[in-house]
């Protein structure tokens, strides 16, 4: 079994006489297993991390089997960077290149890039629904804000960041959404007290980070719904990757076999290296189609 991390914290309810949801979260653990998983640069953490923590928000909305990915497509050099979540907020993120940088360093959009945004929907039954629009700024928060609001026409307010403390970094976000037919000064409310707020880094740091940025976003009008968690699990095992190897065939295994003598597979979201030695390849050269 791949890592598991211990686990963040999602509120998710309702505000503004009940016209707008929000989920505003803690990722903080999550944060450190993606730093341990993958070694990235420090612009490829917090580019992993907003994702990791945009799916985990996402998550307080599924059900039973559904799932909710973010798939960013930059031309910069991170690559692709996907995060995926279940609706038990289990979830797990990767990148083509996470230990890339690019200038200035300390903004998370350079090393992202210009190209498409992608959100993923999995149904109950398995059905996977995509929508794309270009990337907005390469900066996640903004990017999943653009997508909801041109892509489903949902007004939607975002806001990802991390505070750098002694023990580390602390991570989270909000996501508020409205709900149908709001009135434009709920809307108009919503859009000053994101524009006022102060930054979210100064906001994580403080005692109760979570309530200090429901009170500054709708000040007493809200209700928390419902408490939940958020984790970084990976769901990668042993026969998982035995199977894929069986799928190279006889003839590959083999030749695996007779120039190494071994071979070592590991994971892309969670790092965990599986290690195959020259008698368990000849067991899976008899069980591989010639």
């Amino acid at each position: 079994m791949g890592k598991i991390s211990k686990a963040g914290v999602v509120l998710r309810g309702v505000a503004q006489n009940k016209e707008l949801k929000f989920v505003v979260g803690l990722s903080t653990p999550i944060t450190q297993t993606i730093l341990e998983a993958h070694k990235p640069s420090a612009q490829g953490l917090l580019a992993m991390s907003r994702a990791a923590t945009a799916v985990g928000l996402l998550s307080a909305t599924l059900k039973g089997r559904q799932q909710v990915g973010i798939q960013v497509n930059g031309d910069g050099p991170l690559g692709e960077l996907y995060a995926l979540s279940n609706a038990q907020g289990e979830l797990r993120v990767t990148a083509n290149q996470p230990a890339a940088a690019a200038e200035p360093e300390t903004e998370v959009s350079p090393v992202v890039g210009q190209g498409r945004f992608t959100l993923i929907k999995t149904s109950d039954a398995g059905e996977p629904y995509r929508g794309t629009v270009p990337i907005f700024t390469g900066g996640i928060a903004e990017d999943l804000a653009y997508y909801f609001m041109f892509s489903e026409q949902i007004p939607t307010a975002c806001g990802l960041g991390e505070s750098i403390t002694d023990d580390g970094l602390i991570t989270g976000g909000y996501l508020v959404q409205s709900l149908p037919n709001p009135s434009d000064e709920t809307l108009r409310t919503l859009e000053q007290r994101v524009v006022t707020i102060p930054p979210l880094k100064s906001i994580l740091n403080a005692e109760h980070p979570l309530d200090d940025l429901l009170e500054l976003l709708f000040m007493d009008d809200y209700e928390v719904l419902e408490e939940s968690t958020i984790s970084f699990k990976c769901p990668c095992e042993r026969p998982k990757f035995a199977r894929t190897l069986l799928t190279l065939g006889k003839a590959e295994l083999t030749q695996i076999r007779e120039e190494d003598g071994e071979m070592n597979i590991s994971c892309h979201f969670c790092g965990e290296n599986y290690h195959f030695n020259y008698e368990e390849i000849g067991a899976l050269i008899v069980g591989a189609r010639d």
